[in-house]
């Protein structure tokens, strides 16, 4: 017999530190390969890691709300010493291969409520504990960011405020960095238009009659977005980033197209992976996936990385129209807005007014990889499909 330390692997992204969500092991637990040992929250996503080995628990390292680093013990497991050894992420664990991860987050219905993250020790948990003091709302002054007895005592004699203390942590965390970011790095501009989109509805109801899309889940937003990737292919320079340590802009060879979708924990943009190569069955399968995937927390690190650029539905928050702000590293990102039935200028055969079905849509550029011309161009064939939808070329 051998004692083991499983410790915190990368995930993924190169990522430093999680929070600890939840055990779901205790000690002297008997566990199998790939028996969930914890929960964690890193700034992406949550994740499940299984263990490595078969065994005993020995001891669990940290506390729920803890912080920890990359490479920094999580479990003892005693097991045969005859184990093999594997490294995940870096970090030296038991296996032969590389155990795949048991699951992404889990389910909104069986998360526990979001926590914030704390630094401090057990013995200072246990005096919170004691005081009835929440340490979510505690200042910590700690060398290291973390809570001291000092802080607990202090809070403890502190008058009592109606304010409430919010720390970030997780996906909200990495949301507020990313926006900072697209605030303060590119300079941005929204172009809006105002598109008729009955025809597009009536395409809807066709296709939600075909008994080959049954299973698809097809939106008038999903089929707007296969109209945007179309526009896209017509101009090359709206799917690129701008590298400002060389000061040039990348053309990206294909379109990861990423879905903006708010969840509980936070807002999430996994994206569709060459989404313009894909066929109309192909692409609505994965807009599928990704949508069930983020809202069930179980999206995977590699559906979150590697966009190129954006569309948001803000129409599904009744709004109708807003201007969008850029994924940090993406020159466009499409809003599309709610869908309304409104007086409207139809021109042929003959000019008359007529009630259709009319929406919005804005697009933000980053103005140094896009003029507004081109930003034009763009929104504009846009408009032009979804407005007049080509099902030839929609089903291509």
């Amino acid at each position: 017999m051998s004692n083991m330390e499983f410790k915190l692997p990368d995930v993924g992204e190169g990522l430093t530190e999680a929070t600890i969500i939840q055990w779901l092991v205790t000690e002297g637990q008997v566990v199998e390969v790939d028996t969930p040992l914890v929960e964690i929250e890193t700034e992406k996503v949550t994740v499940e890691l299984p263990s490595p080995f078969a065994g005993t628990i020995r001891a669990l390292h940290g506390c729920i709300d803890d912080v920890i680093a990359v490479g920094t013990t999580l479990v003892s497991i005693e097991t045969d010493s005859d184990s093999p050894v594997h490294t995940i992420g870096g970090v030296v664990n038991e296996l032969d291969s590389p155990p795949l991860l048991v699951g992404y987050g889990a389910p909104t219905s069986t998360r526990p409520e979001p926590r914030t993250s704390v630094r401090t020790t057990p013995p200072i948990r246990k005096l919170a504990q004691e005081l009835n003091i929440d340490l979510n709302h505690v200042t910590a002054t700690g060398a290291h960011g973390e809570i001291t007895r000092e802080d607990v005592l202090r809070t403890k004699n502190a008058p009592a405020s109606g304010d409430e203390s919010i720390a970030l942590t997780g996906l909200r965390k990495h949301m507020a960095r990313a926006m900072i970011r697209s605030a303060t790095e590119a300079p941005q501009a929204t172009l809006m238009k105002t598109v008729d989109v009955t025809k597009l509805l009536d395409l809807h109801s066709e296709l939600q009659e075909r008994h080959e899309f049954q299973d698809y889940r097809i939106t008038p937003f999903a089929l707007i977005a296969r109209c945007f990737v179309r526009a896209l292919s017509s101009l090359p320079l709206a799917n690129a980033s701008f590298d400002s340590d060389n000061n040039r802009i990348v053309v990206h060879d294909s379109i990861n197209l990423g879905i903006a979708i708010a969840t509980e924990q936070g807002l999430v943009v996994p994206n569709i992976k060459s989404a313009g190569s894909l066929s109309f069955s192909e692409f609505m399968k994965s807009l599928r996936d990704v949508v069930d995937a983020a809202r069930q927390g179980q999206l995977l690190p590699a559906q979150i990385s590697g966009g190129t650029v954006t569309m948001t539905n803000i129409g599904a928050l009744g709004l109708d129209t807003g201007t969008p702000l850029l994924n940090p590293g993406e020159a466009a990102i499409l809003a599309v807005g709610s869908i309304d039935r409104r007086p409207w200028v139809v021109s042929h055969p003959e000019e008359k007014l007529e009630i259709r079905s009319v929406l919005q849509l804005a697009l933000t550029i980053d103005h140094r990889i896009l003029d507004g011309s081109e930003g034009a161009e763009l929104l504009t064939a846009t408009a032009n499909m979804v407005s007049n939808p080509d099902l030839s070329l929609l089903l291509a």
